[in-house]
């Protein structure tokens, strides 16, 4: 199976950098981890250092991959993606942490006969809220939420079915929640 597997992956002609990365971390896990041998020869370990060492977002998954198996000679080794993506010219794109990490929003009950609540551990400034129906379809939009801790959304309008509620406080997502109506 080892060898198969390394046959296949050397077969394989790389378009960009995320398939070179495929390519040759798959074949170094193949040869080495998949077939029980636990050991990497230097040489892997340099080229792996190499993926390891690249940004994620333009480098792809296998420089998780890479990173781990450069683990095994190198343990302990620290990755500043962040870093290591800026000097790429990428910047993460980061939540935004007052609304993702310090506003719990409810939303209940669910399922529901029309009336949903919604309550938030801090004030949804310039919220506002839309529904959208299982398609994707927006069916339902409340602006104008200003500085408040619990509103009600009135959807008895709408037929039984599985529907999909996002708050946003401005442009930020808060919540997205599946609400199922039951009447």
């Amino acid at each position: 199976m080892q060898a198969y597997t390394y046959h296949l992956a050397k077969g394989i002609v790389p378009s960009d950098l995320i398939e070179n990365n495929q390519v040759h971390t798959n074949i170094v896990y193949s040869t080495t981890m998949a077939s029980g041998t636990h050991e990497i020869t230097t040489e892997q370990a340099y080229s792996n250092s190499e993926i390891a060492h690249q940004c994620p977002l333009s480098g792809g998954k296998s420089v998780y991959l890479a990173r781990t198996l450069y683990y095994k000679l190198h343990p302990g080794e620290l990755y500043d993606d962040e870093a290591i993506c800026l000097q790429e010219d990428i910047i993460f794109r980061k939540a935004n942490p007052f609304t993702r990490f310090n506003n719990k929003l409810t939303v209940f009950p669910n399922p529901t006969t029309g009336i949903i609540t919604v309550t938030a551990s801090n004030a949804v400034i310039e919220g506002s809220v839309i529904v959208y129906d299982i398609a994707g379809k927006a069916i339902f939009k409340q602006k104008e939420l200003k500085e408040i801790n619990s509103f009600n959304i009135d959807l008895s309008s709408l037929h039984n079915a599985i529907y999909i509620l996002k708050v946003f406080d401005g442009q930020t997502e808060l919540t997205t929640e599946k609400i199922t109506i039951i009447k």
